[in-house]
């Protein structure tokens, strides 16, 4: 049996996962970040079984996003619903834009740029300084080393929530800004100043009527 002409390839940035049907021998960047792609291997089957023993073929192999396959379909369909062309005259790199979920994988990419960006930010001084002196006080020497041990996890992360929750252990950050915030509607700032605004006087209330204090000042005329 011949072998199936498909390969995944991954997003080192916003980890996007897409399948082509052509071998990722040149440099090839995302689509949607400018991320470098990593080739994550060819489709093919894992091991020899029988028939009978196989998954049937359906949404579990075509929208796979691995290069293995034990289907009965021997990798023919493995991840055909991935398939995405290899655009090459958009530049000198080719690119490959991701089929599904596009909008995630932008806010990924905004998410994680910010943070590597907020970590760099701490970490390339301390190099500077190191360079121009020869070396570091001990402390700042300690942080240095383990900023750059938290760069280096990072960039061998594949899941995204593990990275923003190593990047936001290593800066002590809750969030990482990646958008000015919009000015918030009339609407929305009156809500917001209700819960502070003054409370108003607790004034008596009955349905008694009050009794008259003055006397009429007509004169009768019987």
């Amino acid at each position: 049996m011949s072998a199936v002409s498909r390969w995944f390839v991954r997003c080192r940035i916003c980890l996007a996962v897409s399948a082509i049907e052509e071998h990722p021998a040149s440099m090839m960047q995302c689509g949607l970040c400018a991320g470098q792609l990593e080739n994550m291997g060819r489709v093919e089957r894992d091991r020899l079984v029988r028939d009978e023993f196989l998954c049937p073929c359906d949404d579990r192999c075509t929208s796979a996003k691995g290069p293995n396959c034990t289907c009965k379909c021997s990798g023919k369909h493995h991840g055909s619903n991935l398939i995405v062309h290899v655009v090459r005259d958009a530049g000198k790199v080719p690119t490959v834009t991701p089929r599904i979920g596009r909008e995630q994988c932008r806010i990924n990419a905004a998410e994680f740029h910010a943070a590597h960006d907020a970590l760099l930010r701490e970490l390339d001084p301390l190099l500077a300084q190191r360079r121009a002196a020869g070396y570091l006080p001990e402390s700042d020497y300690r942080r240095m080393r383990q900023l750059q041990a938290a760069n280096q996890k990072a960039w061998s992360l594949r899941d995204h929530a593990a990275r923003m929750r190593l990047f936001r252990a290593v800066l002590k950050a809750q969030t990482f800004n990646t958008a000015p915030r919009p000015e918030p509607s009339p609407l929305e700032q009156l809500a917001s100043e209700i819960p502070t605004a003054q409370a108003l006087a607790d004034v008596p209330f009955s349905l008694s009527r009050e009794p008259a204090t003055s006397t009429p000042k007509q004169t009768s005329l019987f």
